[in-house]
């Protein structure tokens, strides 16, 4: 019925046109649900938390070398009570003991790095492959080449934890002990205890800046030391871990196994930074998307933004370009009943030989159900177009 029909929507001029920040979430929000985010930062989730055995095995090998495990294991209970007020520095210390139990030792120290390194390098591989399929591309390294990259980055992204880490330890009552020792004034101890979380935000940010400039496969344009995204991702970030710190310290009480529980809250912090991450990840390219709208070029479909490395694109190509066309003179060989005549390759065989895959007692209704789902072109004022017929319909 004619009543039945939506009102057409009313027209608007618009003088110099760009696209919106409601435009840019939108299409973050449909491409992380595309990217199945969930899923992929369970992953590194799962990654990360193999590499947290062999790191603390590392690093109390280290200290114990040096002779202050004791005072170290302190301060990082301390410090993990301070960030997160439903543990308490005794279990952290337990905690702490009981994973690196493997003693001292050069060849703890070793295995704890390299274990760290092989372990965590895969949650640096998973943070690749989302960043591809943000950017609409693939991994364009051979496998070697590939692995030996994300070997590097992941020790970088090592030395940058230390490097907080130290950031983060140096404050309290360490910062007035070093303070003391070094003969600053308590004015200094009590600014830098101050001023050191903003410092930690920034350094933060700007790795994680880097993180998204380097993790896909493309040529980024300018290079800006902060982005949007970084910058929210950290924001948020603080945000979560003080709030989920709070809800556990106000309903930790009511927990049967305070351990396990807070072991569960610091796997689903770690489970929805990644998410954040990649969100934010997200957010970086479509903004560079409606940039390039902004300036002219059209990104409706893919952000334009050059390949990096092709080597191993080019070869899948080619392969996936034979591989269709073998496939391809088979079905119309069968549909034509006639024979195929083709230089002799081991990817084809005869009806009734030992390697050939035959289809079914019932022919196609045996091993098909039908098309798979395609959206119905559109043209650009949205009136749905008629399918390109395939050369056989």
């Amino acid at each position: 019925m004619a009543g039945s029909r939506a009102a057409p929507r009313r027209l608007r001029t618009y003088t110099r046109p760009r696209v919106s920040l409601l435009y840019v979430l939108r299409r973050t929000l449909h491409r992380l649900l595309e990217l199945q985010v969930w899923d992929v930062a369970a992953a590194m989730t799962f990654f990360g938390a193999l590499s947290l055995l062999p790191t603390v095995v590392a690093l109390l090998s280290v200290v114990s070398l040096l002779g202050v495990e004791e005072e170290t294991v302190d301060a990082a209970a301390h410090l993990a009570a301070e960030i997160w007020p439903s543990l308490t520095p005794d279990v952290v210390r337990e905690w702490i003991l009981t994973l690196g139990s493997a003693g001292p030792g050069t060849g703890a120290v070793v295995l704890g790095a390299v274990g760290t390194v092989v372990s965590a390098s895969g949650a640096v591989a998973a943070f690749h492959r989302a960043m591809h399929r943000i950017h609409d591309t693939r991994e364009g390294r051979p496998f070697l080449h590939f692995r030996l990259v994300v070997f590097v980055e992941t020790l970088a992204l090592m030395l940058g934890a230390v490097l907080i880490t130290i950031l983060v330890v140096v404050g309290g009552d360490l910062s007035q002990r070093l303070g003391q020792a070094v003969g600053l004034p308590e004015e200094t101890v009590q600014t830098w205890n101050v001023v050191k979380w903003p410092v930690i935000l920034v350094v933060i940010a700007l790795i994680v800046t880097l993180a998204y400039r380097l993790g896909p496969n493309v040529r980024q344009p300018r290079y800006r030391p902060l982005s949007l995204g970084a910058v929210a991702v950290v924001v948020l970030l603080f945000g979560a871990t003080v709030a989920l710190g709070w809800i556990t310290d106000r309903f930790g009480q009511f927990a049967v196994v305070g351990r396990i529980n807070s072991a569960i809250g610091v796997l689903a912090l770690a489970w929805v930074a990644c998410i954040v991450l990649l969100a934010g990840a997200a957010f970086d390219a479509e903004v560079l998307r409606a940039r390039q709208l902004a300036v002219g070029i059209d990104a409706s479909v893919e952000i334009q933004l050059a390949t990096r490395h092709t080597a191993v694109l080019e070869d899948s190509e080619r392969y996936e370009a034979r591989n269709r066309r073998l496939a391809r003179l088979v079905a119309d060989a069968v549909r034509a009943g006639e024979d195929l005549t083709i230089e002799a390759t081991p990817l084809l065989s005869e009806e009734g030989r030992l390697l050939a895959v035959e289809s079914g007692r019932r022919g196609p209704e045996d091993v098909s159900s039908g098309s798979p789902f395609h959206a119905d072109p559109v043209s650009d004022d949205g009136a749905r177009l008629e399918p390109t017929p395939r050369p056989d319909d």
